[in-house]
């Protein structure tokens, strides 16, 4: 009875996933900084790593697709340009339907690419730029949904959550029909007022 009972109190190891490192990573001199951390913090900064490595390196692959990319950060061009942060300004007129946050932080990140100044070497990561922000905020959003679906869920459902999320982001915008857009000359043809995207490439 008592060798019974003794069984029943010894703990059961732990199989939810993220609960034991990987053998390799325990090996790793300088990831063992990782051993101490509950597994939620563990899987935590495995999908920032993830998030990191999966968006930042091409956000700049391609040109700034029609016909918002180039619609907004041409808006937060203007705002630099002008020198007005709070009054978005847009072709011939003011542009109030957006949150202006939004507008904010891809000013912020294009100052930093030096995209309206003369000397622009840095110009080239103009589309970098324009797309960071939102990169950042869907990993925040994606980090934020699994810590929340980890506590209220269980962790397997928060993984295969969080890991889906981003595919439903807009970070890759769909192009127009046609499949590599209209390009720079057909979108100054276009007659519903959407942008050319020449501004931010002169």
């Amino acid at each position: 009875m008592a060798r019974t009972q003794k069984s029943l109190e010894e703990p059961q190891p732990s199989t939810d996933w993220g609960d034991t490192l990987p053998q390799f990573v325990r090996e790793v001199t300088w990831l063992r900084w990782l051993s101490p951390l509950s597994a939620e913090q563990r899987l935590t900064i495995a999908l920032a790593a993830l998030a990191l490595l999966l968006f930042v390196p091409w956000l700049g692959a391609t040109g700034l697709w029609d016909p918002w990319e180039p619609h907004y950060g041409e808006v937060a061009r203007e705002m630099i340009a002008r020198g007005d942060y709070v009054h978005p300004w847009w072709e011939s007129s003011w542009f109030f339907s957006k949150p202006a946050l939004d507008l904010w932080l891809m000013a912020a990140s294009m100052l930093v690419a030096n995209t309206n100044e003369p000397e622009r070497w840095t110009g080239i990561y103009t589309e970098w730029a324009v797309r960071l922000p939102y990169a950042v905020l869907t990993a925040l959003g994606a980090l934020l949904l699994f810590v929340m679906a980890n506590r209220l869920l269980g962790r397997r459902t928060a993984l295969i959550g969080t890991v889906r999320h981003p595919h439903q982001s807009d970070l890759r915008l769909p192009r127009t029909p046609g499949g590599a857009g209209p390009g720079v000359r057909g979108a100054a043809q276009r007659r519903d007022g959407l942008p050319d995207d020449r501004a931010l490439r002169g």
